[in-house]
C-alpha cells in the first residue's frame, strides 16, 4: 500500500525577489535542437521552485533521482490541485522509492493560474510532488512540450524519452524498472556505469 505524502510547489520566476535565477541549466548540452522533442539524451533543466514553507529547491532536487514531469493544464474541478490522469499514473511505480512523479501545472488562455497562488496541500500518491508554474518557467525551461506530454529524468539528468499522460504505458513501465535498477545497484554497492 502506497503511503500518502504532501509536496506543493511553485516554479520561480526570473528575478522574482531575492537569490532565484530563471533556469540553471546543468553542464553539458542542454538541448541538441530547437524543440522540445530534440531533448531526448540531452540534460534536463534545473528549474528553481518554492514550497509551501517559502524553501527554494528545484525541481530534480526535490524529486527522486529518477523522475517523471507531466505537463498538464489546470485541471478544471481544483485548478491548483493534482489532475487524475497524473495521480492515476502513480499507481505504474511500484517497485522503487527512487522514482517520483512531478506534475507541472501550467496555465493555458482557458485556464490561468494566479501568481500569487498557493495551494492548500492536497493528499497525492506518494513520490508524487505538484508543481504549480504560473509563470511558465519550466515549461519554457523543458521547451514547450504540449500539454500532456511526460518526460522521464534518469538518474544521471537526461532525458531518457516521452510519453503522454493518455498512453503512458511504456514509459511508465521503463520508469519503474530504472528506479528499481538504481535500487538494486545502490543497496548492493554494484556501479553498472564505472567499469573502467
Amino acid at each position: 500500500m502506497r503511503r500518502i505524502a504532501t509536496m506543493v510547489l511553485v516554479a520561480l520566476a526570473a528575478g522574482a525577489g531575492g537569490c532565484e535565477k530563471a533556469v540553471v541549466l546543468r553542464r553539458g548540452v542542454a538541448f541538441r535542437g530547437p524543440d522540445w522533442q530534440a531533448a531526448a539524451g540531452s540534460y534536463a533543466p534545473t528549474v528553481p521552485i518554492r514550497d509551501g514553507s517559502g524553501r527554494v529547491s528545484t525541481i530534480d532536487g526535490s524529486a527522486g533521482p529518477i523522475y517523471v514531469a507531466a505537463f498538464v493544464p489546470p485541471p478544471a474541478g481544483d485548478p491548483l490541485g493534482p489532475d487524475p490522469d497524473v495521480v492515476e499514473l502513480a499507481g505504474y511505480l511500484n517497485s522503487s522509492y527512487y522514482t517520483d512523479l512531478v506534475q507541472i501545472t501550467v496555465p493555458t488562455k482557458n485556464r490561468p493560474l494566479d501568481p500569487n497562488a498557493r495551494p492548500a496541500p492536497s493528499k497525492l500518491p506518494y513520490l508524487m510532488h505538484l508543481v504549480l508554474d504560473p509563470r511558465r518557467v519550466a515549461w519554457d525551461a523543458f521547451r514547450h512540450p504540449p500539454l500532456g506530454t511526460i518526460l522521464l529524468v534518469d538518474d544521471h539528468g537526461h532525458i531518457a524519452g516521452h510519453g503522454t499522460v493518455d498512453k503512458p504505458d511504456w514509459l511508465m513501465f521503463r520508469a519503474d524498472r530504472m528506479g528499481w535498477e538504481y535500487e538494486r545497484e545502490h543497496d548492493l554497492g554494484v556501479d553498472t556505469f564505472d567499469s573502467d
